[in-house]
């Protein structure tokens, strides 16, 4: 049903979207939305008429916040991602946005415990990102 879905919408160049059982739904939707570059980034806001005091990340102030920024870029997001790098003991991390949506697939999960334990990430991620981009921001009305 969701390939029908995504095919009647976007038609049928979309990548596959790996949907992930092991989360709640709505992370797995974020993720999707990601992919599409719909997420309510500043950036994303802004385009849509939505007045914001500023399009520049919260996090850092360096740069515009588009999911590339947020995601990869930022100095907070690149911590992030070191810091599962030397948990993991993985040579390298996500440097596009590209990348980190085929990275979960291409890393060596041991255990079923470190599979949860990213996906709890994501889900923190999701909230934060979410809670963040709704308390920053004012609709023109």
């Amino acid at each position: 049903m969701r390939c029908k879905i995504e095919n009647s919408m976007f038609g049928s160049q979309l990548e596959t979207v790996y949907w992930n059982k092991y989360v709640p739904i709505k992370v797995n939707i974020h993720n999707w939305r990601l992919r599409l570059d719909r997420l309510p980034t500043r950036c994303n806001l802004d385009t849509r008429g939505i007045d914001l005091h500023s399009t520049r990340c919260p996090l850092c102030d360096e740069a515009l916040e588009t999911a590339q920024h947020l995601f990869v870029e930022c100095m907070v997001a690149k911590d992030i991602w070191i810091m599962i790098k030397k948990w993991w003991g993985l040579g390298k991390y996500p440097r596009q946005l590209h990348d980190l949506l085929s990275w979960s697939h291409l890393v060596p999960l041991e255990t079923l415990n470190k599979m949860i334990r990213l996906y709890q990430i994501l889900s923190k991620m999701y909230s934060t990102v979410d809670d963040t981009t709704l308390s920053n921001c004012l609709m023109k009305i």
